[in-house]
């Protein structure tokens, strides 16, 4: 299973609520970064070994969860998209 956590445009929020599910230290986050619009970042694995992923939506919220969807369904992966905002 794939966790992507995403908002509208907080990369500094959207990480640190990956962080804490991860188990980092969030003391390790840029308070100034920037994911970029619509770009998957990996972060790394959870204690159930699910890949973890980061990623800003902006204002095409629908369309990144339909390209999201469809991609889990290709791949025949089971895709949990965490909306922070």
């Amino acid at each position: 299973m794939k966790i992507i956590f995403t908002s509208k445009a907080n990369s500094y929020k959207t990480m640190k609520e990956a962080y804490k599910h991860i188990g980092l230290d969030e003391k390790l986050i840029d308070p100034n970064c920037d994911l970029g619009k619509m770009k998957l970042h990996y972060l790394g694995l959870d204690s159930e070994s699910n890949e973890v992923y980061v990623s800003n939506y902006y204002k095409n919220k629908h369309i990144f969860s339909n390209i999201i969807s469809g991609l889990g369904s290709v791949f025949k992966e089971e895709i949990i998209i965490l909306d922070i905002d």
